[in-house]
């Protein structure tokens, strides 16, 4: 089983995909992050269903990400020749958008799959295609539309190579030379059309052209300026464009230690990651994600508040959004998936999203402070949020949660009191006098009686 570290990541801020160093896409859920897998070998190599591509004979792998973007060039090289293999999910902004606006993207909803010869003589390629649905509980049905094209109801799989299904897979091969690359198209959107050679690199120049442009707004000089800019790019892949939120990762179940069972579903946003989050993209320059972003998780707390309403004793501060419209799903075991590293349970959904979590408070409230530092305006919604999170931390501080590592029995844990009074301090700062002093004019101190360790 390829080792997590050894997994490339491409994406389009709506999905993403892990690549292989051969040349597999191992996992890859449609039409978003939080949607069931069509590809999951990263969870079990033999019933998840993966996407190879790759030489017939025997090769040796070279990979690097083309400059500072989400399109990847594996190189293989045989004894007869070198082939490139780009992959790429295609990104384009909408025609509106204005020139600094990098989150108004129009959904193409395309992953590209480009084989060139480099050197040599022609090479072979082999495809296969091994999808398995939702999770691998479900049978992939073909229909043929052409030698070069086949529908599932999750996708179409289209290109200028023939392809045989067998079953419930598709194969074929391709011998690639410097008058006839190959490619294939994974394409998920609505549309039948199976593209030719110009499309494709029309899709590779609307790309790369995308990425270069997003990269200009990246501030940072300085140490290391090659990973923050890698790491930056990873930021805005796991960024979900149509709404603004972003996902903590866009897997499930990938073991904190191999062969455990702490694997959870992180296809969420999480509150407790908003404030660093918002701190590194307005530390970057990229204001228009940040922006987006808190918006996106004021809106949810709004929903929140709205359902909760004028209750006192309601907590209104979750711990995980959704990404869309869609709840997030109950917790629930994939017993028939044999897990990375065989790391079992693997789980869908995330139980945490009913925990208590005090810290988020904190998080809360240091997204506000970060957005006015950088020139936001805390406008009458946010203000609402502002002061009914600042009511709850001051009341509930002294209550037991689940705390910063969520497990499922709640105790008095240090972290949850030192974030409420963060949150309290920041809306000190936010509110000035209005939330800082008490009838008498002393400034108030909510954690007087509190005691260092596990409680107060």
């Amino acid at each position: 089983m390829t080792p997590i570290r050894d997994y490339a990541l491409i994406g389009n801020c709506e999905t993403a995909a892990l690549i292989n160093p051969r040349g597999g896409i191992d996992w890859l859920c449609l039409p978003a992050f939080d949607s069931p897998s069509i590809f999951a070998a990263l969870l079990d190599e033999k019933e998840g269903g993966d996407f190879t591509l790759h030489p017939a004979e025997d090769f040796q792998i070279e990979r690097a990400y083309f400059e500072d973007s989400a399109i990847l060039e594996t190189r293989f090289t045989t004894e007869t020749g070198v082939v490139r293999l780009t992959d790429f999910f295609v990104v384009a902004r909408k025609s509106k958008a204005r020139f600094y606006d990098f989150t108004s993207l129009y959904p193409v909803r395309k992953l590209v799959r480009l084989v060139e010869l480099e050197a040599g003589a022609p090479v072979r390629m082999e495809i296969a295609v091994r999808s398995r649905p939702d999770y691998a509980r479900q049978a992939v049905i073909w229909n043929k539309l052409s030698k070069h094209a086949h529908r599932s109801e999750q996708a179409t799989i289209g290109g200028n190579a023939e392809l045989v299904a067998a079953g419930n897979d598709l194969s074929g091969s391709f011998l690639v030379t410097r008058d006839q690359p190959l490619f294939v198209v994974l394409d998920y959107s609505d549309g039948e059309d199976t593209p030719d050679l110009a499309q494709i690199r029309r899709w590779l120049r609307t790309t790369t052209a995308f990425w270069r442009e997003w990269n200009l707004f990246n501030y940072y000089k300085g140490p290391h300026e090659k990973l923050v800019r890698r790491s930056a790019v990873t930021l805005k892949l796991l960024t979900y464009a149509r709404t603004g939120a972003f996902v903590a990762a866009p897997t499930t179940s990938l073991p904190e230690i191999a062969g455990g069972d702490a694997n959870w579903d992180y296809r969420f946003t999480w509150v407790r990651d908003t404030s660093l989050f918002i701190q590194t993209l307005f530390g970057l320059g990229y204001s228009g994600e940040a922006k987006a972003f808190l918006n996106f998780a004021v809106e949810k707390w709004t929903r929140r508040f709205e359902k909760m309403g004028a209750d006192p004793e309601a907590v209104t501060a979750d711990v995980l959004y959704p990404i869309g419209d869609t709840p997030v799903p109950p917790e629930e075991f994939l017993e028939h998936l044999g897990g990375y590293q065989n790391s079992k349970p693997v789980r869908i959904g995330n139980a945490a999203e009913d925990q208590f979590q005090l810290d988020n408070y904190g998080h809360f409230l240091q997204s506000l402070f970060f957005y006015r530092e950088t020139g936001g305006t805390i406008d009458a919604e946010k203000k609402k949020m502002l002061e009914r999170l600042t009511e709850e931390a001051s009341r509930f501080w002294k209550k037991e949660d689940n705390g910063i590592w969520e497990v499922r029995e709640t105790h008095q844990f240090t972290y949850g009191k030192i974030m409420c009074w963060v949150a309290l301090e920041r809306a000190r700062e936010l509110l000035g006098d209005e939330g800082g002093r008490d009838r008498k004019g002393r400034r108030r101190n909510p954690f007087r009686n509190f005691r260092a360790g596990r409680g107060g």
